[in-house]
């Protein structure tokens, strides 16, 4: 019976089996090192490059106070809200929580507290004075408590902010805050042309027909334009050709008050119901606040005829204050002044006593 012949013994040159398999790889490896080296290297030197020479944001500066010092470099790109303000701002007239809003640090709620959270625009918010000197902070304390229990507003406003950007922020955001009662107080800002956004974010598209908030909302829910986003936040370089692909098509047109606006009236109806109903569902009490404007008056029926409708309660700023010489309490034509706020912020606390009777 014949057996198998013993394999040979390796030499004392011969290389080990991992050697000889490494050894196979060896050019294959080479040239993979080489290749990602010629690519990857380039494209950090651009990058440097390009953050040197010309850092560029995600998204334009929707905000006519762009254009203010003080208030440069304190917004950030985000996809669902467009923008929203940097946390923890420290300037002059211009300070953040953690949270990105304007006012205190906001604890954790817990023993007695009644919440109230005050969503609204740049009247909200307070452009140009104090936090202390706006009306949500005026309101806290002329009213006081509320029930019995020490009342805490939240001063949720964003200046350039629509009804759209209240409701997705309520949603995603306000709700987590554990409100007991929601102010909502939008205007001007639905009435702006889309072209007051397209003509101050190059990633928006094409000026011929630009989106308002809530067609612009849908396209930046895509897979697609989530994962452009993700890489635009990370590379300077990647920001930079967005922007250029998109300004190559844009046709720079002028568009008038009476074109397509941010929010029209239709979606101004819809986002009301489902704000109402989410503040419903909750147990959460809505009022609405009729924004009170010195030349400007577009948005009143709707927030009338609705609050009517649906049985909210509703602060009517406009008939409220008709008469007063407005131009006395605004610094321009939407932003009320100190005198302005301490009016509206007295005028709302006298309302929500008759409420609460």
């Amino acid at each position: 019976m014949s057996t198998a012949e013993p394999s040979p013994k390796p030499g004392p040159d011969a290389e080990p089996p991992r050697l000889e398999a490494w050894a196979r790889q060896r050019p294959f490896l080479s040239r993979f090192l080489i290749v990602s080296a010629a690519v990857i290297l380039p494209l950090l030197i651009l990058e440097g490059g390009s953050r040197l020479i010309h850092p560029y944001a995600l998204g334009g500066d929707p905000l006519v106070t762009g254009d203010v010092p003080e208030w440069r470099d304190t917004r950030e790109f985000d996809s669902e809200l467009f923008w929203k303000l940097k946390p923890q701002l420290d300037r002059h007239q211009l300070k953040t929580n953690r949270l990105g809003l304007r006012g205190p640090e906001i604890p954790r709620r817990k023993g007695r507290e009644y919440r109230i959270l005050s969503l609204g625009e740049s009247t909200t918010f307070g452009y140009r004075i104090e936090a202390r000197e706006t009306y949500s902070a005026v309101a806290q304390r002329k009213i006081g408590t509320i029930d019995g229990k020490p009342l805490r507003i939240i001063n949720a406003g964003i200046p350039g902010y629509t009804l759209f950007q209240g409701w997705i922020y309520l949603r995603r955001s306000g709700l987590d805050l554990e409100p007991d009662m929601v102010w909502l107080s939008f205007g001007r800002n639905d009435f702006l042309p889309v072209g007051y956004l397209s003509d101050r974010d190059a990633l928006i598209g094409s000026h011929e027909n630009p989106p308002n908030d809530w067609e612009l909302w849908d396209r930046r829910q895509g897979w697609s334009w989530k994962l452009a986003m993700g890489l635009g936040r990370r590379s300077n370089l990647v920001r930079r050709i967005l922007s250029l692909a998109n300004r190559k098509n844009q046709k720079r047109t002028v568009l008038k008050e009476s074109d397509k606006v941010r929010v029209p009236e239709d979606d101004r109806r819809k986002l009301l119901t489902l704000i109402h109903e989410a503040c419903r569902d909750r147990g959460i009490r809505l009022v609405i606040i009729v924004p009170w404007y010195p030349r400007f008056s577009e948005h009143e029926p709707l927030l009338r005829e609705f609050a009517a409708a649906h049985g909210v309660p509703l602060i009517d700023l406009p008939r409220l204050l008709e008469g007063r010489p407005r131009d006395e309490y605004f610094f321009d034509s939407m932003h009320p002044n100190v005198r302005g706020h301490l009016l509206i912020g007295r005028v709302i606390r006298d309302e929500m006593t008759r409420l609460a009777e």
